[in-house]
Parts: C-alpha cells; structure tokens; sequence
C-alpha cells in the first residue's frame, strides 16, 4: 500500500481490511499524512484532503481569504481555470493575464501591474499551473520574486496540476499562502477530491 494512503487511512477497519487494494472513500477532512505534507513542502500552516470538487474547494478557500470587491490577478494557463468565475461570482474583480506556457507573457504583466499598484489594491495572484513541472515550479517562484521585488503584500495562491506528489512542490520556500489541487494528480490519492495547503486553519466539515 503507498504510504501516503495507508497513512490517510490509518486507524479505519473497513479500509485497512486489504493491504493490496485499500478502499479510500470521500470522508470528513484530517489533517494529512507527514509524507504528503513533505511533499507540499510545509511545515506551517494547514493541510488538508478535503471531500470536495476543486471548485467547491476554490469557493470556499477565497471566501475565507479574501472580501468582495478586493482584486484578484489571475496569471499562468487561465483559460484552462475556472477561478476566474468563481471569483466574479463571488464579487471579486478579477484581472487576467493569460500566458503561454512559459510564462513570460505573465510575468511582464504582473510586474508592470504590481508596479503601478501604490494602493495595494490587488489582494492575491493566483497562479494557473501548466501540467509540466519545471515550467509550474518557474512560474510560482517567479511570481514570488516579482511580489517581494515590487514590495508587494498580496497573497501568493497556486493551482497545481501535477507538482505535489510527483516533483517538489515548496510552499513555505516559495512563499504559497494557499494551493489547491486535485486528489486525482496526487500519487496513489483517488479522484474527487481536493488537495489542500493553506497558512491559517482548514475547516473541517
């Protein structure tokens, strides 16, 4: 069994009755397992696999961390997200700066935007994560960069699609204050759920 899942699963019978083919069923969120909290690479904060879609997740997650009319700035693979909605839906002004899939478009973007924000106006970037690692870990850390360059106090998001579990993915180095990802792109964790590591305090419903 891989550890991060015997390690979710630890404690339940009716899950732990087979060691080659364990049945992990959507349940109340815990906090996650030591390796999977290694793998998001925090030490602070929160983590959580929480029994919910992404969007469900992405809803609550801005609810907590930011108030209507507060502006979020999208970068990275945005077409590919629903966050933008999400945030509008939630009475956020969202700015866009889409990208390839280097990011470079993006980063110009957010300097210039960064640079010509003398009233803090923008709250959080929210970085749209490409399947590819190395371009996903370039963006995050180049967000970050760009953020203490400019003096920036925004709030750093990501959605990642297929560093945690598979490469290293380093929240507290990079400075992540929330990032969300599918269960279904985690090693070995099922489908349907998300993925979550956050500087204050999940809920736990």
């Amino acid at each position: 069994m891989n550890t991060l899942v015997r390690d979710i699963v630890a404690g339940d019978p009716d899950l732990n009755r087979s060691t080659s083919a364990p049945i992990v069923r959507p349940r109340p969120s815990r906090p996650l397992s030591d390796g999977l909290r290694e793998a998001i690479g925090a030490d602070t904060g929160d983590v959580a696999v929480l029994p919910m879609a992404m969007e469900a997740a992405w809803t609550e997650a801005l609810t907590r961390n930011l108030m209507p009319g507060q502006t979020l700035v999208l970068i990275g693979l945005v077409d590919e997200s629903p966050l933008a909605d999400l945030a509008r839906r939630l009475e956020l002004n969202v700015e866009a700066f889409p990208a390839e899939r280097d990011g470079s478009r993006s980063f110009a973007d957010l300097a210039k935007r960064l640079g010509a924000d003398a009233e803090d106006a923008v709250a959080a970037v929210a970085v749209i994560c490409p399947e590819d690692g190395a371009t996903s870990a370039a963006l995050i850390s180049g967000t970050r960069i760009l953020l203490d360059h400019a003096w920036h106090g925004a709030k750093l998001f990501v959605e990642d699609r297929g560093l945690i579990g598979a490469a290293a993915f380093a929240m507290d180095a990079w400075g992540v204050d929330l990032v969300c990802a599918d269960s279904g792109t985690v090693d070995c964790l099922p489908a349907g759920m998300t993925v979550v590591g956050e500087r204050q305090s999940i809920p736990r419903h």
